[in-house]
């Protein structure tokens, strides 16, 4: 895809890192966990952390499937602190609006 000038979108590398894991490959898996976002600027959803932490379960390496939660709760979590953050600017603004209208 690279080569052809195409950028990997989120359910393409979603796609990709459940190939890895379905062929017991989780350092290839990790290794694109890790390129999501500096590299193709998309954020990893719960399902690339979910399959991959699929992965390490079957492999019987909870200890590091632990890691993986632990990952997905630092990165979903600013997600979702940013969201709100932008959902109170949203309303802020809204609710000025309506007081010059008043």
């Amino acid at each position: 895809m690279l080569r052809l000038g195409v950028a990997p979108d989120l359910a393409t590398l979603n796609a990709l890192i459940d190939a890895y894991v379905r062929n017991a490959r989780l350092a290839d898996a990790e290794r694109v966990l890790a390129e999501m976002a500096p590299q193709h600027g998309v954020t990893p959803s719960a399902r690339s952390f979910n399959t991959l932490l699929k992965g390490y379960a079957k492999a019987g390496r909870l200890r590091v499937g632990f890691g993986v939660v632990r990952r997905l709760r630092e990165t979903l979590g600013a997600l979702w602190d940013a969201a709100q953050q932008q959902q109170r600017r949203l309303l802020l603004r809204e609710l000025r609006r309506v007081q010059r209208l008043v």
